[in-house]
């Protein structure tokens, strides 16, 4: 527990490879489910960093729990927002595959022939 509360302290640092590294280390020592670091890696989806983005994303998908609806409506909801960033973050298609797979797989929709051909 000491160890993710200090991680989670650096996801404020100034290095986006820092920030990186921190997000794949929460990811691979935090507990499955663990509401406090899951919100944490939300925030990081906004971060300035492709690199950062895409690793909370991947670190989602290990941490979120089948059923998650806190955390698909969070990654709803930053979809909703993510064309107000595009000329900060720039047309991070692959982040967003990832995060719409995630928010599907969160969400446990398995009627996937609507949805096979958008992914």
């Amino acid at each position: 527990a000491q160890v993710v509360a200090a991680l989670m302290r650096l996801l404020a640092d100034t290095s986006f490879a820092v920030r990186t590294a921190v997000v794949e280390a929460l990811a691979a020592i935090a507990s499955y489910g663990d509401r406090e670091v899951i919100d944490a890696i939300i925030g990081r989806m906004d971060d300035v960093s492709h690199l950062v983005r895409r690793a909370s994303v991947n670190a989602l998908s290990v941490l979120v729990k089948i059923g998650d609806r806190e955390t698909a409506r969070a990654i709803m909801t930053w979809f909703r927002y993510a064309w107000e960033y595009l000329e900060i973050r720039g047309n991070d298609t692959g982040i967003k595959l990832a995060a719409a797979k995630l928010m599907i797989d969160t969400l446990a929709f398995r009627d996937t022939e609507k949805i096979s051909k958008f992914i």
